[in-house]
């Protein structure tokens, strides 16, 4: 649910390029996409989300990949983000789960090879599901929580980048991790309880 609204905040953060963009590049993605390659991105200059999973819970949190060029979301960027999920929390806009179509699926990311690719992952047994809050609609397997009022505390925490499958022949994604939880309180309590575990193993 965090790894949605983060992909969402991003989005909206260039929301004046992206709705025009991702309509130019419409159906520019071949349907049996499995390799996304760097010449397949060349004057794409709005965010195209990838993939946005949960870390181990002994490291916490989760991110996001994303291609963006040739602009690069720093920590003067981090707080923008921030707001924007504050808002969507606010708001308590639901997250709705869609059940579609493969094919659906491939027509609504036509523009995003990362998302072409990704379903295409997906064996043919599974069912493709999506994920909608407040106009932004994202490939998700859930599944998330019923609003986004439940997200209370939220923080974008560092940027870093990696290869797309951790290959350097591919596109180089940039990757934001946060971290998210119910309540500030409980935020807190795990940020000090792992400056605790960091100083005990630095012993």
């Amino acid at each position: 649910s965090s790894a949605h609204l983060l992909g969402a905040a991003v989005e909206s953060l260039h929301f004046s390029q992206w709705d025009a963009e991702s309509m130019k590049h419409l159906n520019s993605v071949p349907r049996e996409t499995k390799l996304v390659t760097k010449e397949q991105l060349e004057g794409r200059v709005v965010p195209l989300l990838d993939d946005g999973p949960p870390l181990p819970e002994t490291t916490g949190g989760f991110y996001y990949d994303f291609y963006l060029s040739p602009q690069h979301l720093g920590e003067e960027s981090f707080g923008k983000l921030e707001k924007l999920v504050a808002k969507l929390v606010k708001q308590k806009s639901k997250f709705e789960r869609l059940e579609v179509s493969r094919s659906f699926a491939l027509d609504l990311f036509s523009y995003n090879p990362f998302k072409v690719a990704l379903i295409n992952k997906i064996p043919d047994n599974e069912k493709v599901t999506l994920y909608k809050t407040a106009g932004f609609i994202d490939l998700c397997r859930g599944p998330h929580l019923s609003d986004a009022s439940h997200v209370q505390a939220f923080q974008v925490l560092r940027g870093s980048g990696a290869y797309w499958n951790g290959n350097n022949a591919n596109p180089y994604l940039q990757r934001l991790y946060a971290l998210s939880f119910p309540t500030k309180e409980k935020m807190e309590a795990w940020k000090q309880m792992r400056e605790e575990q960091e100083k005990r193993d630095h012993r």
